[in-house]
């Protein structure tokens, strides 16, 4: 009896997508695009986050035609990135906890590129947001005081 091998690979839903890990100085950037061959190309930038920096990003983007990035979710620094690119392309944000927990990852580098390949096949598990997400996302994350936090000196996060 012979056994019937499983050829069954995962599907690239995004063919052209790129995949930024935002810091406070800097963004690295891999976007991963197929060649005429079939094969996957990544061209690895590191961009400033100055405003200026942001807007060569886009470019870069556009003019490789992503039509979709992804990115994680911590912190503040992913605001104006988001704000950048939102209108000329999809932006998916990512919680970290959920990408962060494959072991040998540990360069920028590397994290890029590995988000930019969930990407190409569609596994990050992000949204897509709009600004009004984004506001309520900021919005959400603010510290709430009360007259009573402020007599006992404590305060609650959202």
């Amino acid at each position: 009896m012979t056994k019937k091998l499983d050829t069954t690979f995962i599907q690239i839903v995004h063919p052209v997508c790129c995949g930024l890990d935002v810091h406070k100085k800097k963004i690295s950037a891999c976007l991963i695009t197929i060649d005429e061959q079939g094969k996957e190309q990544y061209e690895i930038k590191e961009f400033g986050t100055f405003t200026n920096d942001l807007f060569v990003m886009r470019k870069w983007l556009t003019d490789n035609n992503c039509p979709i990035v992804a990115m994680e979710s911590t912190g503040v620094y992913w605001r104006p990135v988001h704000n950048v690119l939102e209108g000329f392309m999809e932006v998916i944000l990512v919680n970290a906890r959920h990408i962060k927990n494959v072991p040998g990852r540990k360069t920028d580098i590397s994290d890029c590129k590995w988000l930019a390949g969930l990407l190409n096949h569609g596994l990050p598990t992000g949204f897509a947001t709009t600004w009004k997400i984004g506001w309520l996302i900021i919005q959400n994350r603010r510290v709430i005081e009360s007259p009573l936090d402020c007599v006992s000196g404590t305060h609650h996060n959202l």
